[in-house]
């Protein structure tokens, strides 16, 4: 006899009654997840031997509303052929991480470097492109490999976008977990509570920076990873930038940490030219628009702020 048919009738029916329940409420928010956030369906990286990790090329993608692109290049640019084709063209490539990514909250149109092609294009009346090189958690030695492995592109310029944390952000080649996924999960739900619930369960808000103390031998390997990437940088014929992002701690309270200090010696020492963007960010804060997401990332505002300030730079610049 089935063990279910031993309960009385009532207290089978409460059964099957839960259990549909239970059905009927995973396939709507199986369904809620897939086709209302764009769940199941993540942007895919790939292990790499010496840059970490990248994005696997040419995906394209739509989460929490979102367009996400990704080219041949591993870039979240559309694309582009990896030479010039037209002399008048500008060709900008921007290097960083998840600053510049954007990550999945941030629509390819409103990423900075989508709307500094687009003024660009509008203000010099030229063909312009603007590569973004990026992936979360890049550090110096992780974008230094991607031009090793990839070149410059043909760019006129390249910007290395970085901030504090950066002076001591080296690679660790783990292998790869949930925030790097390399294929498609097989149900959205499963990638809803692998990624994004422990996530909202250890937000504590805006202002929490994560304890960092690296280590002097990462320090070191990080600024010389940055030296050696600024001097390749100029031997393609093109010119260096390094941007400066800083937390929001850092524009609140105009006081910034001792990596940002060290980045900048770095790029004196390669007669490189270093802007800090958080001018913008700090007008922004003045008319009382919130520029960050969280600690370090930049919401759309702040998309818009970094794009504001590249823009004005490579303006003043001669050409």
């Amino acid at each position: 006899m089935n063990p279910s048919e031993r309960l009385p009738k009532p207290r089978r029916r409460l059964l099957w009654i839960v259990g549909g329940v239970v059905v009927f409420l995973l396939i709507i928010g199986e369904l809620t997840c897939r086709w209302w956030f764009g769940l199941g369906d993540p942007p895919l990286y790939q292990a790499h031997p010496d840059i970490e990790y990248l994005l696997q090329p040419s995906q394209r993608r739509h989460r929490f509303g979102n367009v996400i692109a990704i080219n041949q290049w591993s870039m979240r640019s559309e694309e582009f052929p990896q030479r010039k084709t037209d002399p008048r063209e500008l060709r900008i490539l921007v290097l960083g991480d998840s600053v510049i990514h954007g990550g999945a909250f941030t629509d390819q149109a409103a990423l900075a470097t989508s709307k500094l092609q687009a003024r660009l294009a509008e203000a010099l009346q030229i063909p312009v492109v603007v590569g973004n090189a990026a992936a979360g958690s890049w550090g110096p030695p992780n974008m230094l490999a991607y031009v090793k492995a990839f070149g410059v592109f043909d760019a006129d310029i390249v910007i290395v976008v970085v901030g504090s944390e950066d002076y001591g952000d080296v690679p660790t080649f783990a292998p790869l977990g949930p925030e790097h996924p390399q294929r498609s999960p097989r149900f959205a739900l499963q990638e809803a509570f692998q990624r994004y619930v422990p996530r909202l369960i250890a937000y504590r808000g805006v202002n929490e920076a994560p304890p960092s103390n690296p280590s002097a031998k990462d320090v070191l390997n990080s600024m010389d990873a940055l030296r050696e990437l600024l001097d390749t940088i100029k031997l393609s014929g093109a010119k260096a930038l390094v941007a400066l992002h800083a937390e929001r701690t850092e524009v609140l309270q105009m006081n910034f940490k001792l990596g940002a200090q060290a980045i900048a010696s770095v790029a004196a020492s390669r007669q490189t030219p270093v802007i800090q963007m958080s001018d913008e960010f700090v007008k922004m804060m003045g008319r009382r628009v919130e520029p960050y997401r969280d600690w370090i990332h930049p919401n759309e505002h702040g998309q818009s702020a970094i794009a504001e300030c590249l823009f004005q730079w490579i303006m003043s610049e001669p050409r």
